[in-house]
């Protein structure tokens, strides 16, 4: 590790390595923090899986090459997604992305890992700088961390900051310095307070179901709303398929008193999305404008599909939003699910087309949110009336709304961790 001295008004550069897309996030939120708190500092960013938008959107700078493999980032599930990794460029891609890593390290006095374990074993060999590491793919909710992973962290890692209390002090417990400070996933969950226009005019839905009173069924002109994440990788355009026809079969349930919202992540294209769809009937319909007929529709307001008097309101940058607006999730997506279930807001899910949201990882998200997270079997109406089910019964409504908020944690964790980093970088803290 690099011991040099910090000349006189020099900041410490940070170099920021993540492994997916809500770690892309998790991580992009620590690095303007991080800018805010350091304005000196060098943030630069390597992300591993997919393009990095996260990054590039809040103007970081990216080392290294970036690429959307088939897999997107799930190559260990199955050989198939190897071979498909493989052939679409993956060999090149990883030497590329260690000479880069090599390349990068001299500009980085502290490197901060967000995923599994492979970022640590790779900053470790590489990078040679102080380590803090976010783990956010394993929990004691599911099992302990192998054994060669605590020794990597054991070796390599100054700080690791795990995402729960039980998981730090199983790490602890085998001598890995970690600190719980929170779950950095529950930030960057900001409300805009912008409405969704037409999507949930009460004139034309009925009223929303008064928080209150969460878990009764529509009636008497009230209408349910449905919060949608199919997901940020390749498969999320087929799954998008399957929740289309969910979707369908729970608004004819509710005999069409439902508003369905969907959060588009960045890396998914609206036109793709569209000729998935139109294989099971959906078709693109007219946006509402607001005010003038030339100005735009609701804030982030992407698209809207359309099937026998269904809609789907699609959402770029609402995430947020549209988690407070829900009733329920029905959701095949990784973070995201855990995000909305931390919300307050249960998630129904089932088993999806790709590489990601297998049985395997439907059962793991499982048991990593408990009663929280409701799997059902894959199919419309089995999902449609396990929906209706939650919605129907108010004490299994608070019972999922509160697993979830002591699953996942309250908000506040990557200031916490910024003030932990800050206070490392800042002498007499440095060099460590």
């Amino acid at each position: 590790m690099s011991n040099a001295p910090l000349q006189a008004g020099e900041e410490p550069g940070v170099l920021l390595i993540s492994n997916g897309h809500g770690e892309d996030l998790m991580a992009a939120q620590i690095a303007s923090l991080l800018r805010e708190n350091l304005p000196g500092a060098g943030v630069i960013a390597m992300p591993l899986v997919g393009s990095g938008a996260a990054y590039t959107k809040r103007g970081f700078e990216l080392v290294g090459p970036t690429q959307v493999l088939p897999s997107g980032g799930f190559l260990r599930n199955s050989l198939k997604n190897l071979w498909m990794d493989l052939r679409a460029g993956l060999f090149s891609l990883t030497l590329r992305q260690i000479a880069a890593l090599r390349a990068a390290a001299p500009r980085a006095r502290l490197v901060v890992c967000v995923g599994d374990v492979v970022l640590v074993l790779l900053a470790g060999l590489l990078a040679r700088r102080p380590i803090v590491f976010l783990p956010t793919a394993k929990s004691d909710y599911i099992a302990p961390h192998e054994a060669f992973e605590v020794r990597l962290m054991r070796r390599f890692c100054t700080a690791v900051f795990p995402r729960d209390a039980r998981t730090a002090a199983g790490l602890r417990a085998h001598g890995v310095n970690a600190i719980f400070l929170g779950n950095a996933m529950m930030d960057g969950l900001a409300t805009t307070g912008a409405g969704f226009g037409e999507a949930l005019d009460p004139a034309a839905m009925g009223d929303p179901i008064d928080k209150g009173k969460a878990g009764a069924l529509p009636s008497g002109g009230r209408a349910v709303t449905v919060g949608i994440l199919p997901g940020s990788r390749e498969e999320a355009y087929q799954n998008m398929r399957l929740i289309g026809e969910a979707a369908a079969a729970f608004a004819k349930l509710v005999e069409g008193r439902a508003t369905f919202l969907v959060a588009l992540a960045g890396g998914l294209n609206i036109e793709r999305l569209g000729e998935e769809m139109a294989g099971s009937r959906w078709r693109a319909c007219e946006l509402p404008r607001v005010g003038s007929p030339r100005e735009a529709g609701p804030p982030g307001l992407a698209g809207c599909l359309e099937r026998e008097g269904i809609r789907l309101w699609i959402y770029r940058d609402r995430f947020g939003d549209i988690l407070e607006a829900a009733e329920i999730v029905l959701g095949l997506a990784g973070t995201a699910n855990e995000q909305a279930v931390g919300f307050g807001k249960p998630v129904v899910t089932f088993v999806g087309t790709g590489p990601q949201f297998n049985a395997k990882f439907a059962a793991t998200q499982k048991r990593l949110l408990g009663e929280a997270l409701s799997v059902v079997e894959a199919g419309p109406e089995a999902v449609a009336r396990e929906m209706a089910a939650i919605l129907g019964d108010p004490a299994r409504y608070r019972r999922m709304q509160e697993a979830g908020r002591e699953r996942m944690g309250g908000a506040g964790a990557t200031g916490r961790i910024v003030s932990w980093l800050v206070g490392f970088l800042s002498p007499p803290s440095w060099p460590p």
